[in-house]
């Protein structure tokens, strides 16, 4: 379902089977190492692939697609091609990642389509499902779609009680940032983990370069 939205958000148009998602040409390969390498140093690590929607704000060419570049006809669409990229790369699933700036009022749509062209996918292999958000509005009524909420938790300060308040406490994960902004400590994110019961802890980026090196 091409759309000059669509275009505009997302240019590079990757050349396999999916069409719409997926992984540049000119990353391909060290996209392929750095599965390989990962693999290699821990075979029992489960790999979830995801998608970073900037806010609607910030420029196309710098930060990639807003959420709302996706039109509520091309969800179904989209989410299988989400599903056919995670069975070719061999993946154990998918995070939508986003902006609080950049909620949709579809979003729960988008959710839904997601899980159900995931408990489509082939074989006995259950494809998991997570959210990346920055706030929990607009959240109410996807506990039961998701497995993972990986809490955006780095910049201003987060109520994590909002986000009890919808999700089971061990699906939440708090987020930790080594960009600078962040000025918490590991010792007390622990705490805050062990006290309400969490998840655990997530680290989304690491400074090292994966957009150009393999993973190290």
């Amino acid at each position: 379902g091409d759309t000059p939205e669509l275009q505009r958000s997302f240019p590079w148009r990757p050349r396999f089977h999916c069409g719409g998602f997926g992984v540049a040409d000119r990353y391909q390969e060290s996209f392929q190492r750095l599965l390989e390498t990962a693999r290699r140093k821990n075979s029992r690590l489960e790999i979830l692939a995801a998608q970073w929607y900037g806010s609607d704000v910030m420029a196309v060419a710098d930060w990639g697609g807003s959420l709302s570049a996706l039109s509520r006809q091309h969800l179904r669409g989209y989410a299988q091609e989400v599903r056919a990229f995670l069975e070719e790369w061999n993946l154990q699933g998918y995070v939508v990642d986003f902006e609080g700036t950049n909620v949709v009022r579809w979003y729960t749509e988008l959710l839904v389509a997601l899980a159900s062209a995931f408990r489509a996918s082939a074989g006995d292999r259950r494809l998991q499902l997570g959210v990346s958000p920055s706030t929990a509005r607009d959240l109410k009524g996807t506990d039961s779609l998701t497995d993972y909420v990986l809490v955006q938790s780095y910049a201003p300060k987060v109520d994590l009680d909002d986000y009890l308040a919808i999700f089971d406490p061990h699906k939440v994960y708090v987020g930790l940032c080594p960009e600078g902004c962040w000025n918490g400590t590991a010792e007390a994110a622990c705490g805050e983990v062990l006290a309400k019961g969490l998840g655990g802890m997530h680290v989304w980026r690491l400074n090292n370069g994966n957009a150009t090196r393999m993973a190290e």
